[in-house]
């Protein structure tokens, strides 16, 4: 009886031992590994789009350089440095631009400190706002700006404080409209952002209502000025129509600005000639020559 019992027992735990492996289901084999990236040759770089996409960006870092524009050309110009490390013009053009806009800052600073400290709240905020526009992560100005929004609020509650809540405290309150917003500045400085980060279409749209309402916002005016010379920059290769009426906007926003009704007379001029068939389109960066002044 021993023997048979033993037996018993070792195909119950063979018998055990196969259903727990029947369980646990077949082992996968491990996953394939993951190929590396093709490495980046003269040959990938030298494609259409790359060459047309590289020769769009040292235009747009000439022409914002050009307009005093140091955070877009530093944009183009590391755009550029991707795509061709070894190109010295384009390291060149990001020194300057780097210390362009080092130096733009280091003069508006102090000016918009005083300001703020005259009392001089829209000037601080223009000024302050050149600063942002130059380096968006500049802490001090982005902190400058908010204080200034609160003290915009501060002022104007103190002109027009709450009327009626004391002379009868037990009847209710009339409604009143709410106070104003402060002339729109968290608008303007997210509108900036916006710029910067090269969403001109989108900044445009956000400042539109706020520059054209009443009273006058300066700040939001001449920003909004500005941007569409920036479309138009980009429009001029593309859409040439498009360009110029960006550019009459600005001259509706900021009337009498020389340079923009200088561009704006080479841009008909040279829209004049290709209507003649004289004259191919400027490239995209590119601002029309001039035209002669017989």
């Amino acid at each position: 009886m021993g023997a048979p019992a033993a037996l018993r027992r070792a195909l119950a735990a063979a018998l055990g031992a196969a259903l727990l492996a029947g369980c646990a289901g077949p082992r996968l084999p491990p996953p394939p590994p993951v190929a590396p990236p093709p490495p980046l040759t003269d040959a990938s770089l030298n494609q259409p789009g790359l060459v047309a996409f590289e020769r769009v960006q040292r235009a747009r870092a000439d022409a914002a350089a050009r307009a005093g524009r140091w955070f877009e050309a530093q944009a183009a110009w590391d755009a550029v440095i991707a795509l061709a490390p070894d190109d010295e013009r384009a390291r060149r053009g990001m020194e300057q631009a780097r210390a362009a806009a080092r130096a733009e800052v280091a003069t508006w600073v102090p000016r918009a400190r005083e300001a703020r400290r005259r009392g001089d709240l829209t000037t601080a905020q223009s000024l302050w706002l050149k600063v942002l526009g130059l380096d968006p992560r500049h802490k001090e100005a982005a902190e400058s700006l908010r204080a200034i929004e609160v003290e915009r609020v501060r002022r104007r509650l103190v002109a027009s404080p709450p009327q009626g809540s004391f002379a009868r405290p037990m009847a209710p309150p009339a409604r009143q409209a709410p106070p104003a917003p402060p002339a729109g500045r968290n608008e303007v400085e997210h509108a900036s952002l916006l710029a910067q980060q090269g969403e001109i279409d989108e900044a445009i749209a956000l400042l539109r209502p706020l520059a054209l309402s009443r009273p006058v916002d300066p700040a939001a005016r001449s920003l909004l000025a500005s941007l569409y010379v920036r479309k138009a920059d980009r429009l001029a290769g593309t859409d040439p129509l498009a360009a110029i009426e960006a550019l009459q906007r600005s001259l509706r926003l900021s009337p009498g600005d020389a340079g923009v009704t200088g561009r704006l007379r080479a841009m008909r001029a040279a829209a004049a000639k290709r209507r003649q068939g004289t004259a191919p389109p400027p490239q995209a960066g590119e601002t029309p020559p001039a035209a002669s002044n017989r």
